[in-house]
């Protein structure tokens, strides 16, 4: 299979670096869409250099405040209601 994937990749690297292009015309793209993109890209460099935030956040609880009684959650789903996919 890794061999498919490598005829794969290598005619895409020939069609994008060997091959002509049949239109020479440049693609215009609207300024929204070129902002939305660099601030994408940013957010990837920046998470990739520093994902101290967004680590930290992931370890934290995410509902319930850790001065809340500890099975506070249990409460609260224990209350909504409860839907059999089962029944007929």
């Amino acid at each position: 299979m890794s061999a498919v994937s490598l005829y794969y990749y290598l005619v895409l690297l020939k069609h994008i670096y060997v091959v002509d292009a049949k239109d020479q015309s440049r693609i215009i793209t609207p300024t929204y869409l070129n902002v939305a993109l660099g601030l994408v890209a940013l957010a990837v460099v920046l998470l990739g250099v520093y994902p101290k935030p967004i680590l930290e956040a992931s370890q934290r609880p995410r509902c319930c405040s850790s001065n809340r009684h500890p099975d506070a959650m249990r409460r609260v789903h224990h209350n909504l209601p409860r839907f059999d996919f089962h029944a007929h």
